[in-house]
């Protein structure tokens, strides 16, 4: 599927033929002469630069007769000799082809970024090839940059080593989980699980805690905060907090606005009631003045001023029962956030013994009868 997508969106040609054709294309042009004649690097030793101009060659020939993975090995060995932006640009092509979607990218990005500023027409159309080849293939990888404090950590993306630090490029990587590793001499290794979205590009900014100092023959190495042991890492733009601080945070303010809530329906439901009751108070006596000889007019005889007020009082009855558990609620939602702030200790006061999960234990259990509201507590201090 990925060779189809690349293939359908960027009608590349084959890039090369054979160097000793009597008349090469233009792509081919480029590979070997650029190669060969690159001002752009250290020029190496007139052995491995012609070991890789060999390599290039053969991954030529393999592309030009349809063997993609006989180029790719070719490719990737003349960029192992000798890196230039020209075996890049075919390198990242054959990866592309081959679903190599993150190394593609890798390399297309360098192909185009030192790629020949000659003004030449067939060179700006095959970098404009090049870009969209890129394109496509950036809208399928994800993109990683690292801003590390200290330099010179070593940097593992799910096991592979990427580089050290400062890493001057993207490390792409296909969508999903990835586990980043920092490594360093003198520093608390880090580790961590990085979700990684097709098309995006996150810049992640790590720190590593210095180890302490040598501890003395024999001596047990003290308990370090979880926070400590493993690093501090910081999205740009993002914040982090110490995770228990934050979770008693959150119950406290939620308690506070459940315990708020459960006030608000007890009392706007008790007053309704309370309306209601009136209303039924004066039906009563409006019915008894209409039916003055008879004690009990609406047992005898159904009218509407008794319909009314048999509605009235359901409803009275509905509100006090709706204000009754609202009640109940505001006492134990309030209950169990005074139990959070006294008995659930912040992280920067804490210690083993209280911290545990087992040092308190609080059960609040509602309570509600037909005349009666309220909580049971039960547990240990």
């Amino acid at each position: 599927m990925t060779r189809e997508l690349v293939r359908r969106f960027v009608p590349l040609p084959r890039v090369v033929k054979r160097a000793s054709t009597a008349v090469p294309s233009t792509a081919a042009f480029v590979g070997v002469a650029l190669l060969t004649h690159s001002p752009v690097y250290a020029t190496p030793t007139s052995t491995v630069r012609d070991q890789a101009v060999v390599h290039f060659n053969e991954g030529n020939e393999a592309f030009s007769r349809g063997d993609t993975h006989e180029a790719y090995k070719q490719y990737q060995t003349a960029w192992e000799l000798h890196p230039t932006f020209d075996i890049a640009c075919n390198l990242g092509r054959a990866e592309a082809e081959l679903g190599k979607l993150p190394q593609a990218a890798l390399h297309l990005s360098y192909c185009l970024e030192h790629f020949s500023s000659s003004p030449q027409q067939d060179l700006r159309d095959a970098r404009q090839r090049y870009s969209d080849l890129f394109d496509t293939v950036r809208t399928q990888v994800s993109g990683l940059k690292f801003v590390v404090e200290p330099n010179g950590a070593a940097v593992f993306v799910n096991g592979a080593n990427v580089g050290t630090t400062p890493l001057d490029h993207e490390v792409f990587v296909l969508p999903g989980t990835q586990v980043v590793e920092l490594k360093v001499e003198g520093y608390q290794d880090l580790k961590r699980e990085i979700p990684a979205f097709a098309g995006e590009s996150r810049s992640l900014e790590l720190r590593l805690e210095r180890l302490g100092p040598a501890l003395a023959p024999g001596a047990a190495p003290p308990a370090a905060p979880a926070a400590e042991a493993d690093g501090e890492m910081r999205e740009r733009g993002a914040s982090t907090s110490d995770p228990g601080v934050s979770t008693r945070s959150i119950a406290l303010v939620s308690g506070a606005v459940l315990t708020a809530a459960g006030a608000g329906v007890g009392l706007g439901f008790y007053l309704q009631g309370a309306k209601l009751d009136d209303e039924a108070s004066v039906l009563r006596d409006r019915i008894q003045t209409a039916g003055a000889p008879d004690p009990n007019p609406c047992a005898t005889a159904s009218t509407p001023e008794c319909t009314q007020l048999a509605d009235t009082l359901d409803s009275r009855n509905q509100a006090w029962t709706i204000s009754t558990v609202g009640f109940v609620s505001m006492g134990v939602f309030g209950l169990g956030t005074l139990a959070t702030w006294l008995w659930w200790p912040a992280a920067s006061t804490s210690s083993p013994s209280t911290s545990s999960p087992s040092a308190h234990v609080l059960t609040i259990v509602p309570v509600v009868t037909g005349q009666h509201w309220g909580a049971g507590i039960s547990g240990t201090l």
